[in-house]
């Protein structure tokens, strides 16, 4: 997520409200808005994908010995500064049957689960960066063809997110990349889909392509694409990939305009075919753009697509489905609230049929929330975390309190389907910030989805931000998240909420040393899964710092951030 700072500037002062509606109003208001408030229109094509071919990697071994940080769970060192030189980073990772694999922005990492050793090395040592940069060898090393803009390292490229596709038992690993062409910038969705599950066999390779976004993306009022940002990436029935980014104008501060959805040619992609064309439509609330006013970003933007966890998955012919929150304001004008407390009590749910329409939004109501790092003077700023540096320095960490955070997780618990994601918001809205951890368990999302689990996970000292969650077979939600204060470093934690709504024991995965200095950015693509041998053991990544990240938040900086992949499952101290 490259911009997310820059549309913070955007900050103008705008009358809202913030008065609850009552249950028949809220109805009467969601027709309204379904039928003239919101423009969604259905963009296909062409949005073909350039396939480049099979790619076989080869390998070199080098394993490290775990280091347990507590009974409870095995945890070990992931993808760290000197694998991965970056100041944005986005620790994503997924889990399969034999690895787990950790994607940081452009560079890949697996690791063996029994022993946490790496498995793509290019050298003994399996020390030095290249030996993490594989995308040198993955996207960029020695291809020709068609797919020439995700085979290219002089590219900007990042934002990368894996899945392991439970319904197929492949891995799907995805990144945007994008290129200035005598002044104008071209956008492209890079994909890649093993044939196998096995990242240690020589026998697994990769059907890699490569989406031009320019035929489907809107321009802003100079005429350039809008910036496709933070994309997600999920598994489904039907034959379909699902692919979620927010669309971003450059000319306003970055400020999100709406959000595109797009259904991949899963069928074709997992044989290594030529797939058809994506179908994508974009949703673009008519109050945000292309409104010649619009100075503020969308109420409801980010929407994550629900992502298939168990050994049942959807049945043919399903929808997919996509959640987002829902900020506080006038959902008509678009307004956001000013005055506190600004809370809201929606969730937005969207459904795309197989033939790639969307639907939505369905208003789902929770408890009332404010969005992590709240500001009335400026709604879309959510940097307000402290650290112990933040004193010194003025760096406040980021919160994405805005959003619901990756991932979205679908799973059919006996016959009731299940869908688990999880906020930052904060729980002291009327005084000092301070954030916490809203969890939603929504059932029966094909006919009525409805919230049956939600709660907030808080502690009175410190602010707990940048949460994932995943439900296990048994109905349990594992909870993945930072927490930090002015006096206690950023350090990672997990906790489990029971199948009847009860949060456990809070175990903290790894200690944090040292402070993010330099920038705001903190883990926004931090994953939870469950993994797929048992169906009860969580996976997760996130980051942490031993050694304080000093400099300008760029080249000129020290990058000194490291990650940290951990695993435990319920009765086994968590």
């Amino acid at each position: 997520m490259k911009s997310r700072t820059l549309m913070w500037i955007t900050g103008a002062l705008f009358a809202a409200l913030a008065v609850p509606l009552r249950p028949a109003i809220l109805a009467t208001l969601v027709c309204v808005l379904s039928v003239t408030s919101f423009a969604s229109g259905p963009i296909y094509g062409p949005f073909t994908a350039k396939e480049v071919g099979h790619y076989t990697p080869v390998y070199g071994y080098s394993y490290h010995v775990l280091s347990p940080t507590g009974s409870y769970t095995r945890s070990f060192e992931g993808m760290d500064a000197n694998t991965q030189p970056t100041f944005d980073l986005d620790p994503n990772g997924a889990v399969g049957k034999k690895q787990y694999l950790q994607w940081v922005n452009s560079r890949l990492q697996p690791f063996d689960k029994t022993t946490g050793g790496k498995i793509w090395c290019l050298t003994s040592s399996c020390t030095i960066p290249e030996d993490s940069d594989w995308s040198n060898n993955f996207w960029y090393g020695n291809q020709s063809g068609p797919i020439k803009e995700c085979a290219a390292g002089s590219y900007a490229e990042g934002d990368g997110v894996v899945i392991y596709d439970r319904v197929d038992s492949v891995w799907v690993v995805m990144h945007r990349v994008y290129v200035n062409n005598s002044g104008v910038t071209n956008y492209y969705m890079c994909v890649a889909v093993s044939s196998g599950d096995d990242l240690s066999s020589t026998s697994t390779v990769w059907h890699m392509y490569e989406y031009p976004l320019d035929s489907v993306l809107p321009r802003d009022k100079n005429n350039n694409y809008f910036f496709p940002d933070y994309p997600k990436i999920s598994s489904w029935a039907n034959g379909h990939f699902v692919l979620e980014f927010d669309m971003e104008d450059a000319s306003n501060h970055y400020g999100i305009a709406g959000f595109m959805t797009c259904l991949l040619d899963k069928t074709n992609m997992l044989a290594g075919n030529t797939t058809t064309a994506m179908k994508c439509e974009q949703f673009s609330p008519s109050y945000s753009y292309p409104s010649s006013s619009y100075t503020h970003p969308s109420l409801i933007h980010t929407a994550l697509p629900a992502d298939v966890d168990g050994a049942t998955p959807p049945s043919r012919g399903s929808s997919a489905y996509f959640l987002a929150t829902v900020n506080p304001g006038n959902l008509t004008t678009g307004v956001p609230c000013t005055v506190m407390p600004c809370t809201s009590t929606r969730l937005a749910f969207f459904k795309m049929s197989p033939s790639g329409v969307l639907t939505g939004p369905t208003y789902i109501t929770s408890r009332p929330f404010t969005p992590g790092c709240y500001q009335t003077k400026n709604p879309a700023s959510t940097i307000c975390v402290p650290e112990p540096a933040s004193a010194s320095t003025g760096i406040y960490l980021e919160s994405l309190g805005d959003r619901l955070m990756n991932r979205l997780a679908w799973r059919m618990i006996g016959s009731v389907p299940h869908l688990v994601t999880a906020q930052t918001v904060d729980v002291n809205p009327s005084g000092v910030d301070r954030e916490g951890i809203r969890y939603y368990n929504i059932v029966n999302p094909g006919s009525t989805p409805t919230i049956d689990q939600q709660g907030t996970i808080s502690n009175l000292n410190y602010s707990l931000f940048m949460p994932s969650i995943a439900m296990d077979s048994g109905g349990n939600m594992g909870v993945t998240y930072s927490r930090s204060s002015a006096s206690s470093h950023p350090s990672l934690w997990f906790v489990v909420v029971s199948s009847n709504n009860v949060i456990g024991t809070r175990v903290q995965i790894i200690a944090g040393a040292a402070d993010n200095e330099s920038c705001n950015n903190w883990g926004d693509y931090v994953s939870t899964a469950i993994d797929p041998s048992d169906d009860l053991s969580w996976w997760a990544v996130g980051e942490y710092f031993n050694t304080a990240q000093t400099g300008a938040c760029s080249s000129s900086g020290r990058a000194t951030f490291q990650t940290r992949i951990f695993t435990c499952k319920k009765g086994t101290g968590c």
